[in-house]
């Protein structure tokens, strides 16, 4: 399959990532009462991933450390730190010496949710670590079993509302960002679903092939091989926009309910007090390799987006997400 790597959203996005290279350049410039910018880096690089090898986080984690690479003239070495849903590796980033040497491939589970659902998160992500930019947004995407006889999104409002309570609706984790998910769209179409609880998307996933359950919420990356097979049907992208892969599944927002929008990110952090002339340069580095073709074109092969944002949109959008979680968590019952 082609893909339009210069489509009209990222010729928006190749823009900025360019003025963002060249006004670091700029910043390299010293101006009256400005240091000179240091040699950084002269070393390697350590980019922290903090899940297992061969899942969508490493891979993309890989690619663009890689190009990275090429680009300061140091080896960005990928190290996968798993364990805790990605707090161990977090944590172990957040309490790294501030140089601008380690850096962590910080998710939205990681950022967002956690902060809000773990009391003894063993890091505090606004006091410990500082953002460097958002890499790509991963769409999500609302699945049916294949012989469900609600596959629109106007059909399972009617049926949900008719029999409120029957239509089961997977999440990967209570209280992960699959169950806030569907929370979050219940109360957008103003019904009641049944939650169902899998532990990760393979079972969820099962669980729709065997119609042991109607929908379900899994990134288009974990379920297009299912999607491609007709084991499962797709209703509706839960984000900004429609997917590569299925340009006629429109989004939640264009069926008439405008302002929904649930996604996941990947991005990259480093420890708090790291210089901000080698935040900086890491942020360039990193806007530049998702210029390249090649890295949009895989990227885009995980039904992801790249971004490439300023370290202040990508704290913004942290931010924004987690009183949006923050509110639907509230008016959820508490887990037995």
């Amino acid at each position: 399959m082609s893909h339009d790597i210069f489509s009209p959203a990222r010729r928006r996005f190749t823009k900025a990532a360019v003025a963002a290279v060249a006004a670091v350049g700029m910043a390299a410039v010293a101006l009256p009462g400005q240091p000179l910018a240091d040699d950084f880096p002269t070393r390697p690089i350590t980019m922290v991933v903090p899940f297992n090898p061969g899942g969508a986080s490493d891979i993309i984690g890989r690619l663009v450390a890689e190009e990275m690479s090429r680009i300061l003239g140091q080896n960005v070495l990928v190290d996968n730190r798993a364990g805790a849903g990605g707090a161990v590796g977090t944590a172990s980033v957040a309490n790294s010496a501030p140089d601008g040497y380690t850096m962590i491939y910080s998710t939205s589970g990681t950022t967002v949710v956690l902060p809000l659902t773990n009391p003894e998160l063993p890091y505090d992500p606004d006091e410990q670590l500082t953002a460097v930019g958002q890499l790509i947004g991963l769409e999500l995407i609302l699945v049916a079993r294949k012989d469900f006889e609600h596959t629109t999104i106007p059909e399972i409002v009617e049926a949900a509302k008719a029999d409120p309570g029957a239509i089961s609706i997977g999440n990967t984790g209570v209280r992960g960002l699959a169950h806030l998910v569907a929370n979050y769209l219940a109360e957008t179409l103003e019904v009641e679903f049944l939650d169902v609880a899998y532990q990760g998307d393979g079972p969820q996933l099962t669980a729709l092939v065997n119609g042991e359950l109607d929908l379900g919420i899994v990134s288009v990356q974990a379920g297009s091989s299912f999607l491609q097979n007709g084991e499962i049907v797709p209703v509706a992208m839960l984000g900004d926009n429609r997917a590569s892969s299925l340009p006629d599944t429109p989004t939640v927002a264009e069926l008439g309910y405008d302002g929904f929008s649930a996604g996941t990110f990947g991005g990259l952090h480093v420890p708090a007090g790291t210089p901000e002339n080698r935040i900086q340069k890491l942020h360039a580095a990193m806007a530049e390799a998702l210029t390249k073709p090649e890295i949009a074109e895989r990227i885009d092969a995980f039904s992801a987006v790249a971004v490439g944002s300023t370290p202040q949109e990508f704290t913004d959008r942290i931010l924004s997400e987690r009183e949006l979680w923050r509110g639907i968590l509230a008016r959820l019952p508490e887990p037995q």
